[in-house]
C-alpha cells in the first residue's frame, strides 16, 4: 500500500536518522492536499446526515 501512495506522490520514505531499522513516512504536499479534500468531503457528508431533509 505503501509503495502505491509513494509511487503516487502522495507519501514519502526516508531512513530514520539514528534507526536503520526504522524508516519514516510522511505527507508530501500532493498527499496534504488529498487528505484536506476527503476531509472536507467527510464534514460535507456529516453534515448532511445530521440535518436529513424532512
Amino acid at each position: 500500500m505503501l509503495d502505491a501512495l509513494q509511487a503516487d506522490g502522495y507519501v514519502a520514505r526516508e531512513p530514520h536518522p539514528t534507526d536503520r531499522r526504522a524508516t519514516l513516512v510522511s505527507l508530501t504536499e500532493v498527499g496534504r492536499t488529498a487528505a484536506a479534500g476527503l476531509r472536507s468531503g467527510r464534514d460535507e457528508m456529516a453534515a448532511q446526515l445530521d440535518n436529513p431533509p424532512t
